[in-house]
């Protein structure tokens, strides 16, 4: 059975302290594409110091209506990523290479923006909140070695997580 190109094998690695470094670097080559004032922050598992992840570092990129994103993409594409489309609350761009990138593009400020920021910084705030959701990465890689199918298997931690967070 074929996959989708997005749906590639899932490999949780040990904290790369690179990580920010590469952020910096890539988020730099997206605002010289975008303009100095593009909306960018590094979220997900590779921004939280001392968090195991997929070594692929997710780049947010909050614009004002997804719905006039193509623009946006257009020039994100300039920069070697890939198009894989998404939900229509999320446009998802990869780049691959010797460093590898997601790109999410949503809407500034919108839920979707809000709730990635309020995760990473629980997550930053809270060593025993990043240990459980280090393990519930763990055990959904293990147990679904493919993107998409790992994604939905942490869905349940991811949401009580951000419950968490919101109370915190």
């Amino acid at each position: 059975m074929s996959r989708p190109e997005v749906d590639e094998p899932v490999e949780i690695v040990p904290p790369d302290p690179r990580w920010p470094a590469d952020f910096e670097v890539e988020a730099a080559r997206l605002r010289g594409a975008l303009g100095a004032d593009a909306a960018l922050e590094h979220i997900g598992s590779t921004a939280v110091r001392g968090l195991a992840a997929k070594p692929i570092v997710d780049v947010m990129l909050g614009v004002g209506d997804l719905g006039e994103s193509q623009r946006v993409v257009d020039l994100v594409l300039t920069l070697g990523y890939v198009d894989h489309g998404g939900p229509p609350e999320r446009r998802y761009l990869a780049r691959r290479g010797d460093r590898a990138f997601n790109v999410q593009i949503v809407e500034r400020d919108g839920d979707l923006w809000r709730a990635n920021l309020l995760l990473r910084d629980y997550l930053r705030r809270s060593s025993a909140a990043a240990d459980r959701y280090e393990a519930a990465k763990r055990a959904a890689a293990a147990a679904e070695p493919f993107l998409l199918a790992y994604s939905e298997a942490k869905t349940a931690a991811v949401e009580e997580l951000l419950a968490e967070a919101r109370r915190a």
